[in-house]
Parts: C-alpha cells; structure tokens; sequence
C-alpha cells in the first residue's frame, strides 16, 4: 500500500468524497491538505511530549513507588491516552479495511502503547497487582508510543523500506563484523596471556 488514500477510490472533487474519506484522508496522509498536515505536527507533539512526561515520570525526585494519590504524571497520563485512543478509534472507524488496519505493524504498537492504561486501570483496585514486576512492565509498554512518529515522518518511512530491502547485505555485514570482532577479541586474549 503506497498511499495511505490508495484503499479508497480516486475522487478529484473533495466535495464528493464521503466522511470517512475525508477522515481517513485527514489521519493517514499529511499531504492531503493544510488541516491533516497540523494534524500531525500536533500527534507528533503530543507523542514527544508523552515520551519525555514518561522519562521525566522516573526521576528519583518525582516518582514515588508507594503514592496511590493522584499526580500531574496521572493527568498527563491520561490526556495522552484520551488523545491516543480517539485517534485509534476515528482511524479505526474511517479505515477502508479494517481487518488490515488491525493487523498493520504501525497500528499494533499503536493499540499497545495505550493498552498499558486501560490494564493500569483495571489492576489498580489491588496495590499487590500494582506494584507487582508484570505490571511495571506492561506500564514499560508505554515506551512504543515513540514509535508512532513514524507514522507522521516520511523519512522514515523510506528508510524502513531501505532496511527491509537491504535485509540481505545487512545480515553478511553483521555476520562479517562479528568474526572479525571475534578474531581481534581471541588475538588480544592470546597476546595479553603471553
């Protein structure tokens, strides 16, 4: 799929696309007019800002382990869930085809980096299950929402593709490193021995 719209028929007049049209139109592709292009400057945004609230959340001075209180981290939190998931579920509603829509890499890290909120939510009636090693690292999950600025960032999306199609000389090129690393390890060992 190289366009995001190329699900949808071709429509010259932007009048007579439907809703969903111009929904998807204005979450998947940037290009298509002034309104989805601050759309996502405003996602890609919100996405930093949800990643440098989540690194700033583990500071020493501002997390506390044993708070159940309500924080500025929480509300943060659950603002950009609130944000996360009504752009899942608009993308979701306006997609063209929702079983690929489901099942397309870019939207599982992007189901799994809200997922981690809702389980919170659920668990949170029990501290054990809280403060438990399972449940910090679902809240670790977290972390793939980064991931989502790819989604807004043709540049990446290009060098995806390079790396996809130069998966084969990548893999002798790590293959080659990692013998010559092995030799020059071995040599070393044998000349610091002698």
């Amino acid at each position: 799929m190289d366009s995001p719209n190329a699900d949808f028929p071709l429509v010259d007049d932007t009048s007579k696309r439907t809703r969903k049209q111009k929904i998807w139109s204005l979450l998947e592709d940037p290009s298509s007019s002034y309104g989805a292009r601050l759309f996502s400057v405003a996602m890609m945004l919100v996405i930093i800002l949800s990643a440098l609230t989540f690194c700033l959340e583990s500071l020493p001075q501002y997390y506390h382990e044993d708070s159940i209180e309500f924080t500025v981290w929480d509300g943060f939190e659950m603002l950009f869930v609130a944000v996360f998931t009504i752009d899942y579920l608009l993308r979701l509603f306006s997609c063209p085809q929702k079983l690929v829509f489901i099942v397309q890499p870019l939207n599982v890290i992007d189901l799994l980096a809200i997922l981690p909120f809702f389980v919170q939510k659920l668990f949170l009636s029990d501290q054990t299950v809280a403060n438990s090693a399972v449940f910090r690292v679902v809240r670790l999950v977290r972390v793939f929402r980064i991931f989502k600025v790819s989604r807004h960032l043709s540049w990446i999306k290009i060098f995806g593709a390079a790396m996809r199609m130069s998966i084969q000389p990548l893999t002798m090129l790590l293959f080659v490193i990692i013998c010559v690393s092995f030799k020059i390890v071995v040599e070393i060992y044998i000349v610091v021995d002698i």
